[in-house]
């Protein structure tokens, strides 16, 4: 009907502004993007908490984040925090888990000029290998209570504290999930993001956060110049349109203290 959806699938050469972390001028809708040294880290992980985000094609993305990793290495483990209850209607659950690995697993393979997709039979292999890997406790799926309380990350009871310090690797996904590490609170934009919350992690952990420009004044870390940028396309939405948004290392070679 051409009509452009925009949000997480807003095209960057459409919507992006000009990737100044990167000097360049091509378009990005990331302000900030440490993905690829977060990939490189993830990669010498072996241990992984994946804090997922919201139902659906996503949650895919996410367990097929889960698989490659454990492919990578017998020893590895993933471990996937969820919705103890479905307190919003995109929150993923378990249930919405083994749901996501059934559709994958009974996807039909289809045919494209007389040979199998390979695509659809990428998605049904990796159902299976999700389901060994669910079987053999190599990957865990948990529900912690602490997510249903309004608490910051630093306010947690010491068992979970613990229990997500016991990783190499931790991705954290979404605004809630991100809100939760700087407690809600209102920060300009600039302040550095290891600063906030750079006493949360054991020095050996480290941590991408993921998140969408959805909800005024709660993202830190922001490149000055990127901000500006972002001001000048979007004037005062920049930061509530959801079209934005930003990946965040804080790498456990970088020093953790909240003044540095």
């Amino acid at each position: 009907d051409d009509k452009v959806y925009i949000g997480d699938n807003a095209p960057p050469e459409i919507y992006g502004i000009p990737d100044h972390q990167h000097g360049t001028e091509r378009p990005t809708t990331f302000l900030r993007d440490d993905s690829d040294l977060g990939a490189e880290r993830l990669s010498r992980a072996s241990s992984l908490l994946l804090l997922a985000g919201n139902a659906g094609i996503e949650l895919m993305m996410d367990l097929l984040v889960a698989d490659t990793f454990l492919r990578g290495n017998d020893n590895r483990r993933v471990t996937i925090h969820l919705s103890p209850i479905n307190m919003h209607p995109s929150y993923a659950t378990e249930e919405d888990v083994v749901q996501a690995i059934e559709h994958m697993e009974n996807v039909h393979a289809g045919e494209v000029d007389g040979e199998e997709s390979s695509s659809r039979l990428y998605a049904q292999n990796a159902a299976r290998r999700l389901k060994d890997a669910l079987e053999n406790s190599r990957l865990e799926l948990i529900t912690p209570s602490f997510y249903q309380t309004p608490l910051p990350f630093w306010a947690a009871p010491k068992p979970f504290a613990e229990h997500i310090g016991g990783f190499d690797f931790i991705i954290l996904k979404g605004d809630r999930h991100y809100r939760r590490l700087t407690g809600d609170l209102e920060h300009p934009s600039f302040t550095p993001f290891k600063r906030v919350v750079g006493n949360l992690l054991p020095p050996s952990t480290d941590l991408l956060a993921l998140r969408p420009l959805s909800f005024p004044g709660t993202c830190i870390g922001l490149p000055l110049m990127s901000v500006s940028k972002a001001r000048k396309r979007f004037s005062v939405s920049w930061d509530t349109t959801g079209i934005l948004s930003v990946s965040e290392l804080i790498s456990a070679d970088e020093p953790k203290k909240i003044f540095v």
